[in-house]
């Protein structure tokens, strides 16, 4: 359908067979290329809006990142494939990489996302979704 990772303004893409980065169809000189026994990672500072990518344990392009100014999300990860005979496979849980995230940073996974704050039906200080409340008039 002609969509890939970097052709929109709001889409990055890092390609094996010329090592550019894409963004609005637009490429860019970033990181080396890669092959089926590359081992690619995107490390993403939400903080700062960076994204940097990964090659083989390697920060690619100097370590200067593939995307500046990425603040305001919502955040989603593709990943393009332009052969018919191609494949990959994606790992989000820490134990499957190859290498431990850079200092500071964390795998996407639930296990790193703090735990929610979840209401006590049993505790009386907050008001029970549809509980019946009954206001009257009062009279001197």
């Amino acid at each position: 359908n002609g969509e890939y990772p970097g052709r929109g303004a709001d889409s990055f893409g890092y390609y094996s067979g010329d090592g550019k980065s894409y963004t609005s169809a637009t490429a860019s000189t970033y990181g080396n290329t890669y092959g089926n026994t590359s081992v690619i990672r995107a490390e993403f500072d939400a903080d700062a809006g960076n994204l940097y990518m990964f090659k083989d344990n390697a920060i690619q392009n100097s370590g200067t990142a593939m995307a500046t100014g990425l603040t305001s999300g919502p955040y989603l990860f593709s990943i393009g494939i332009s052969d018919a005979g191609g494949g990959v496979s994606v790992k989000f849980d820490v134990s499957d990489f190859a290498a431990a995230p850079t200092s500071g940073y964390l795998a996407l996974s639930t296990a790193n996302l703090p735990e929610p704050a979840i209401i006590n039906p049993d505790d009386s200080s907050w008001h029970k979704p549809f509980q019946r409340i009954n206001y009257c008039c009062y009279s001197s």
